[in-house]
């Protein structure tokens, strides 16, 4: 059985599990997928993941936050099903705090650029 920690941190639930690995998994869930689309925008919800990736305040730039996480050592990705969508980052126990960083920015702080974006709707 799974031993999960479940504790709320300004408004936000947390899920922690603590294992005996040398890596750790950071993931942002959202309930949004693409059962919120309507029929036509469909595939905004994975566009919109995209966009994530495309740049922050901290981090501008289409290749910023994937250079950040690599730079750490860490693998950034994410993924949209039919109910929600995943935002994660996989670092080292030691850049727990960096990748925590990396990740939170690129959720709260996003630039979604106009150009970025019309590449996403016609790849």
């Amino acid at each position: 059985m799974l031993n999960l920690e479940t504790f709320y941190v300004n408004g936000i639930k947390v899920l922690f599990h603590q294992n005996k690995s040398f890596l750790t998994s950071v993931q942002i869930l959202t309930n949004v997928g693409s059962s919120a689309e309507d029929p036509s925008i469909y595939g905004l919800a994975h566009i919109l993941e995209h966009m994530f990736f495309k740049g922050s305040t901290k981090r501008p730039g289409g290749k910023a936050i994937s250079r950040a996480a690599n730079d750490i050592g860490g693998k950034m990705n994410a993924y949209t099903t039919y109910d929600h969508t995943v935002y994660y980052i996989t670092i080292l126990n030691d850049k727990f705090e960096e990748g925590f960083d990396i990740l939170a920015d690129m959720y709260q702080n996003p630039i979604f650029p106009a150009e970025e974006f019309a590449k996403e709707l016609n790849p």
